[in-house]
């Protein structure tokens, strides 16, 4: 009985060992092709050769230099509207900074809190 026992606790221990460096495998593996995503994008966006498009990019790369799935999601649709647009490259990075704003958990006792151009900063 002892025997059996002993047996489950270092299947037990081995099962939840073994799993967790899978979970972390698997999570370094869709980082991965995050970043990988993210670097076509960029790369794609800086191509254009548009000054504020190319500010964008550096900010973009300073604020998030590994992206969550819907820091990505954010990138791909600006990417789309900027090869439509890319005078709009200013507005996005006012845009952006402004959610930053918005999202702080307090507000300030001077008032609403503008955003100026600049991703991060």
């Amino acid at each position: 009985m002892s025997f059996i026992f002993k047996a489950l606790i270092v299947g037990c221990i081995a099962y939840f060992f073994f799993g967790a460096i899978l979970a972390d495998s698997r999570h370094a593996d869709a980082q991965a092709r995050r970043n990988e995503a993210q670097s076509a994008l960029l790369v794609r966006l800086e191509a254009m050769h548009h000054p504020e498009v190319s500010l964008l990019v550096d900010e973009w790369r300073r604020a998030y230099p590994s992206p969550i799935d819907a820091r990505l999601a954010e990138l791909r649709v600006m990417a789309e509207r900027l090869q439509a647009d890319p005078a709009s490259a200013k507005q996005f990075r006012v845009a952006t900074k402004q959610a930053e704003l918005d999202a702080l958990p307090f507000s300030s006792p001077f008032g609403a809190q503008r955003a100026r151009p600049g991703i991060g900063q």
